[in-house]
């Protein structure tokens, strides 16, 4: 993540995470592009409290134990993390409904990681129009057995677009825009 988010801040455009958690992927992204972040800002959207049972599918919510288990309230701890970086955006609610507070309508980089399939299409068919030619758009967990429902959904995405996913050995998947 955070070599291919480098390599998309050499683009026009912002950065934007779906999925934060607390904020160990973004801290790092922050950290290792460090002046490439300056003049542009990094969006990061989140519950910061879990996922919500209405966004499952019954797979997934079969799986929901994991998450209840791993997940909690975490925005304070977040925006402390990021207080030092005035080009960091916090943004907490739901995801697709949040979108109306990121105020860029380009992108370099996206970190899809939410860990249900209804969220991170609904953020990737907003996204992917304000991807910038070459940007990057990063799908977490998409190899995963547990996650069939987010890899179905992306390949029909991507099938979609004329393009496949890319799938890594972390088993994250990866989308480059043309």
């Amino acid at each position: 993540a955070c070599w291919l988010a480098e390599r998309a801040s050499r683009l026009e455009g912002d950065l934007i995470e779906c999925g934060v958690n607390r904020g160990g992927i973004s801290r790092a992204i922050v950290s290792y592009i460090g002046t490439r972040l300056q003049g542009r800002r990094f969006f990061l959207l989140d519950t910061f409290e879990g996922i919500p049972v209405s966004v499952l599918s019954e797979r997934e919510m079969r799986h929901n134990k994991y998450f209840e288990e791993n997940y909690t309230e975490c925005h304070q701890q977040v925006l402390e993390t990021f207080r030092a970086y005035p080009e960091v955006v916090v943004v907490k609610g739901l995801v697709p409904d949040t979108f109306g507070q990121v105020d860029s309508d380009r992108f370099c980089f996206v970190h899809i990681d939410m860990n249900n399939a209804v969220s991170e299409i609904a953020a990737a068919e907003y996204l992917w129009p304000r991807l910038a030619t070459g940007g990057i758009m990063i799908l977490d967990y998409y190899a995963w057995q547990i996650n069939v429902d987010q890899r179905q959904a992306f390949d029909r995405f991507a099938a979609e677009r004329g393009m496949t996913v890319l799938a890594l050995p972390t088993g994250q998947g990866l989308l480059m825009k043309a």
